[in-house]
């Protein structure tokens, strides 16, 4: 038997940082004024809906997440879900998925740069799996803790 209880380890908690000193800002999201994005308030987010094939943000769409990124409440509960869709054809699935893939992580970019660390963001590229919504869209969503039920419209997101 021991004669004497061993120390006990103890291990810090890890907390969110802010980024080292002389870290590059993140790049910004793929941002088109010839994009034709167009995002529409939900109850639970934003619904942005895109070119058939396109996955770049207009102005307006990349300042519509910005404004719902200002709107959700800080701290880690919240989190962001984007859900991306894209139609395609029964004889190449993956091209419905590589575009659904490209437009969430236009979305994705784009709240990395307004300041939401990549943590609290989940990404999933569904292709073809659009359901009853219109096939070529992202459906943004805010979870959480005193999560916005929906963004005030605003020229921006009241197309």
């Amino acid at each position: 038997m021991p004669e004497s209880v061993p120390d006990t380890a103890s291990i810090a908690p890890i907390t969110p940082s802010a980024p080292p000193p002389g870290a590059e800002p993140p790049p910004p999201p793929p941002v088109s004024d010839k994009a034709t994005t167009a995002a529409a308030p939900t109850t639970t987010g934003l619904r942005l809906t895109f070119a058939p094939g396109a996955s770049d943000l207009s102005p307006e769409s990349s300042s519509s997440i910005k404004q719902l990124t200002e709107a959700a409440p800080p701290g880690d509960a919240t989190t962001f879900n984007v859900l991306a869709y894209a139609p395609g054809k029964a004889d190449d699935p993956s091209t419905a998925r590589r575009v659904s893939l490209s437009r969430a992580m236009a979305v994705r970019s784009a709240l990395v740069a307004d300041g939401v660390p990549s943590a609290r963001i989940f990404v999933r590229a569904l292709g073809e799996q659009f359901g009853d919504g219109p096939p070529d869209r992202v459906d943004l969503s805010v979870t959480g803790a005193n999560a916005p039920a929906s963004p005030a419209p605003t020229a921006a997101t009241s197309r």
